[in-house]
């Protein structure tokens, strides 16, 4: 066999081995999550449904007029559901690695390992936060198509004049797919002419004839563009231009260079950020380590196949050329984002750049391998953990996007779960309580995304949906909830009202799925009760549509999934006010993600308790915007009011009160908290920093039952086993609440609740005695009126006057503690708080009862 044909065979053995390869790796990020786990999250739901019921009138904007194909080959894929969006996904993938690697083969021919490279760090590159969003599954075909129009540019410009007409008429066509999709790519496709300088080592009369003919699509466009800008129909191209009007001309320049600088940083931290992300407990991690090791053997092979052009593979000069030209690749697909809104985003906006990032990478490692006797060794390992990496993003990426759709699915299947089918004439409503659909991973709030998506899901038109929040004027769309029905607002404008009777109302809950609202709450109108609002004479129980379980890859039926519903009443309630509420009328401050506004004028949280016996509760609040506020905070219970009392500390302010068993037991399935203020204000007015969000309180915990509380002073008290006797020196953290060390002496406990309780675990065999001493208090009859109860039974208590303290005794009686056979609680009661500062003891001005010093149960001492 002669030499050329043995070069040739090798040639095509190692880039179908290639091939493989790039199917292999781009793949696996697909293995965890399948092809049903990601669907759609914001527009893309308006998309598939036009596509579903009008694909030939479908358009994008004046500029993008053919934008929307892609979705239009996903759905004639799979019409009923993802799959085919996934599966193109994966194409466009496979193929843009594929092309590039063509396209750096046929430009650097005799260095494989550079193609290899760049055409896989080209696609995976961690630097793009959006790889796997469906939404820019146009974005990503219009790069594949600009990549490869380059090839066959670069190919076919030189060939016969017959030859030359195929692969010209093949450029031009895709040309004008590419710019009819995406207008982003202008400046790579005009610098494209550069690479047959590249080629030809010189600028030729025949170069500069093939760059003509490249560029006639490309100016004929750009011209197009130009003057639906000047005539204002530039739809989103318009919009950027809008942005920069109000700014001088030395703002621009300055902001420009910010996000050229951001661009640059974006592809550096993409890989601590991968490094950040690396768990070794995670499949993840091994997934990407298996293709770690696919990478190592490849990146040799490579490397090793053509020892004798050793020298001209892993020249110096052509390899810094081929960085310079890497970063001028990153700025040139960065520069039409420049100017734009999103020029400090990350999300869809490195497409293009990462394939300059991925050559400069790819450089820098050939050059490793230019190092003798370990170079390529080295370069392979280099490669090896590049894409390792890489992987471990893409993948981590992908699993973000999985829950995502995991949070979108859940929505769009409770609300078929709960209304199957329902009148045509009626329109639907989300009350998104949670700001859980406001992000452009969730929704954005956008109701014609949420309303196309149920009208693909229910395959009808005739679909009318709205999701908003209330009354909350910083965002976009708003549901008003008046007398005569509700109202909502886009950006501030009025699109109508619904009446009530023609209104089916879900909220959000705190795990994201959706409750049908069976009454319009009080809460949503000041108030007020709505008599004609009946949701059930709108739905229709018929079979739930078809789409529903071959699109939404979701535990089905959702009320049903055990991970997304309480299975049995609790006996306490703790809420540290540190993450999402079940609940309306709340939102993170600006300032600490871990206690909580309250929002509106009135605000929800939503449990489930037993309803055995009446239950403490207790919160505490750090802020009041204004003073008269906190004075008319109440609070209800399942409807029925709980009298609160509270004191002023250093810290905040502290809340007491005793829910009646009677409130408990009016609900047997829910316990609904409402609290509720005269008014709101905003803080920034008022001289407490810059928020101007309408606000009341800010909360910091809350504890209902015999909980530990504050939870910051509380460990882990609770026993393991119930004990025949209890001994506490209130020299330490008490299992329960109203309980405070005094500033002189950390020996003993104040009392310093009206309510204070202590949570214990004893046998229930006999009777128990119980005495305990009070070294002081602040008047004699807060002494004589201390009361105990023992699981809810009263304990006959007496006590006498010693040098040293007052010492109670009394018996807890055994039917007492067999009331509850897994825990013990004592609640200690007071009539009145006072502050000692107030009747000369000292300076403390804090409301306090009586202190404590020490308490024995079953075992007493002397």
């Amino acid at each position: 066999m002669s030499t050329a044909k043995a070069t040739q065979r090798s040639t095509v053995l190692v880039d179908l081995l290639s091939l493989t390869y790039f199917l292999v790796v781009f793949g696996l990020i697909w293995v965890p999550f399948g092809l049903k786990k990601t669907i759609p999250l914001y527009e893309e739901w308006y998309f598939i449904y036009v596509m579903d019921v009008a694909p030939l009138a479908a358009a994008g904007s004046a500029t993008r007029p053919i934008f929307l194909w892609p979705y239009f080959v996903a759905h004639l894929l799979t019409p009923d559901s993802f799959i085919g969006m996934n599966l193109l996904l994966i194409a466009i993938f496979v193929l843009k690695a594929v092309v590039t690697y063509r396209l750096v083969r046929h430009l650097v021919p005799e260095n494989s390992f550079l193609a290899l490279m760049t055409a896989t760090l080209g696609v995976i590159y961690p630097a793009d936060s959006g790889l796997l969003s469906f939404r820019a599954i146009s974005f990503h075909t219009a790069l594949l198509l600009t990549i490869m129009a380059v090839y066959f540019f670069v190919v076919g410009w030189n060939k016969n004049k017959d030859e030359q007409k195929h692969y010209w008429r093949t450029v031009w066509v895709l040309q004008i797919i590419i710019l009819g999709t995406y207008e982003a790519l202008y400046p790579l496709i005009f610098v494209a002419p550069i690479l047959l300088v590249w080629l030809e080592k010189k600028f030729t009369p025949q170069v500069r004839h093939a760059a003509q003919k490249w560029l006639v699509i490309p100016i004929l466009y750009f011209v197009f563009t130009i003057g639906t800008i000047i005539f204002g129909v530039g739809g989103y191209i318009n919009k950027q231009f809008a942005s920069t009007e109000d700014k001088d001309r030395e703002t621009l320049i300055k902001d420009y260079s910010a996000s050229v600088e951001h661009m640059y940083r974006s592809h550096l931290d993409g890989w601590s950020t991968a490094l950040k992300e690396w768990d070794w407990n995670s499949t993840y991690t091994w997934l990407a380590l298996l293709t770690g090791l696919m990478t190592f053997i490849i990146s040799w092979v490579h490397l090793r196949r053509r020892r004798e052009k050793a020298e001209t593979l892993l020249q110096r000069g052509p390899l810094i050329g081929l960085i310079l030209a890497g970063l001028c690749i990153m700025l040139l697909g960065f520069v039409t984002f420049i100017p734009s809104p999103f020029n400090q985003s990350t999300f869809r906006v490195f497409y293009a750049t990462s394939l300059g990032a991925a050559l400069i990478v790819s450089a820098i490692i050939s050059l490793l391998a230019r190092i003798k006797y370990i170079g390529k060794f080295s370069a392979a390992l280099l490669a090896s953990v590049s894409i390792t990496m890489a992987i471990s993003h893409s993948l981590n990426q992908h699993k973000i996007f999985a829950d995502y759709s995991e949070d979108v699915g859940l929505l769009y299947a409770t609300i078929i779960e709960q209304a199957p089918q329902f009148d045509a004439n009626a329109t639907l409503f989300v009350i998104d309580e949670h700001y859980r659909y406001q992000d452009e991973w969730h929704l954005a709030s956008h109701s014609t995304a949420f309303q196309g998506g149920l009208r693909y899901l229910y395959g009808t038109t005739k679909i009318r949906a709205k999701i908003c929040v209330i009354n909350d004027p910083r965002h976009g769309k708003i549901c008003e909830f008046r007398e005569q029905g509700i109202y909502y607002l886009d950006d501030r404008l009025y699109h109508g009202v619904v009446p009530y009777n023609r209104a089916i109302i879900f909220r959000t809950t705190w795990n994201g799925s959706v409750e049908l609202l069976n009454e319009v709450p009080p809460e949503y109108v000041d108030g007020r009760h709505i008599e004609d609002y009946d949701p059930h004479a709108l739905i229709d129980n018929s079979p739930i549509p078809e789409r529903t379980l071959t699109a939404l890859s979701v535990c089905w039926p959702p009320s049903k999934c055990e991970h997304l519903t309480l299975q049995e009443p609790q006996d306490s309630f703790l809420f540290e006010f540190d993450r999402i509420i079940n609940g309306f009328g709340w939102e993170f401050p600006n300032f600490d993600p871990t206690q909580l506004w309250m929002t509106n004028k009135i605000a929800t949280i939503r449990t489930w308790l037993t309803a055995d016996q009446d239950m403490p509760i207790q919160f505490k609040i750090t802020i009041t915007v204004d003073p008269d506020i906190l004075d008319s905070l109440q609070l209800t219970v399942n409807g029925d009011p709980v009298e609160l009392t509270y004191e002023t500390r250093a810290d905040g302010y502290y809340f007491t009160g005793i829910i009646p068993q009677s409130a408990l037991l009016r609900d047997p399935t829910s316990t609904t908290l409402v609290f509720s203020v005269s008014h709101l204000a905003i803080p920034a007015e008022v001289g407490l920093g810059a928020d101007e969000r309408h606000l009341a309180l800010l909360f910091d915990s809350l504890a209902i039952g015999y909980v530990c509380w504050p939870p910051s002073n509380c460990e882990d008290l609770n026993q393991n086993e119930p004990q025949d006797s209890f001994i506490l020196g209130f020299d330490q953290a008490v299992n329960g609440f109203g309980w405070e060390i005094p500033s002189e002496d950390s020996t003993q406990l104040w009392m310093t609740s009206k309510i204070a309780t202590i949570r214990t675990w004893l046998t229930a065999e006999q009777d128990l005695p119980i005495q305990f001493r009070v070294t002081m208090t602040l008047a004699p009859d807060v002494l004589e009126n201390l009361k105990l109860t023992v699981n809810g039974d009263p304990v006959e208590l007496t006590y006498e006057t010693r040098s040293d303290g007052y010492y109670f005794t009394g018996i807890i009686p055994q039917s007492a503690l067999m009331r509850d056979p897994d825990t013990t609680i004592l609640m200690f009661f007071v009539d009145r708080l006072m502050a000692p500062a107030d009747i000369g003891l000292g300076t403390d001005e804090r409301h306090l009862a009586l202190l404590f010093d020490s308490l024995e149960i079953g075992a007493i001492g002397n």
